[in-house]
């Protein structure tokens, strides 16, 4: 039992491994979108909030546009992010922004983790949860 628990382990995080080096670059952008707390004023799925910052769940997202507003604030109070200055994060934020609204939307919430928990597909997922509830179970 020990074995196959250990063998089933291994496969698990080398498939979280694989998984992190395939995200796409609307998860990217969904990463770079929390990591900045661009959901402070734009909301937790770019819904919007009472700031009255816009909304961005429109489907259009100009990387130019948005190199700018980033880069330099927009003129409805938007400070300027200028740790953001390298095109890769800027384009994945436009193809984060241009998922909304679709299926291959990102919904993941946890930006630090090397896989975000809801890009690891569900029957690892479940099979990761209870492995952990096992480990945890007290020793008879």
């Amino acid at each position: 039992m020990k074995i196959r628990l250990t063998g089933l382990a291994v496969a698990a995080l080398s498939l979280a491994t694989t998984a992190s080096a395939q995200l796409t670059p609307a998860e990217e952008g969904r990463r770079v979108y929390l990591a900045n707390n661009c959901y402070g004023c734009h909301g937790g799925r770019g819904g919007g909030t009472s700031f009255g910052a816009p909304v961005l769940r429109t489907g259009e997202a100009e990387v130019g546009d948005l190199t700018e507003v980033i880069r330099e604030g927009g003129d409805r109070g938007m400070p300027a992010f200028p740790n953001l200055n390298n095109t890769t994060d800027i384009n994945n934020l436009a193809a984060y922004f241009r998922s909304m609204r679709t299926p291959a939307e990102p919904i993941f919430n946890n930006w630090w983790e090397a896989v975000p928990t809801a890009s690891i597909p569900r029957p690892l997922r479940l099979y990761l949860a209870a492995r952990e509830k096992l480990l945890r179970a007290p020793v008879e």
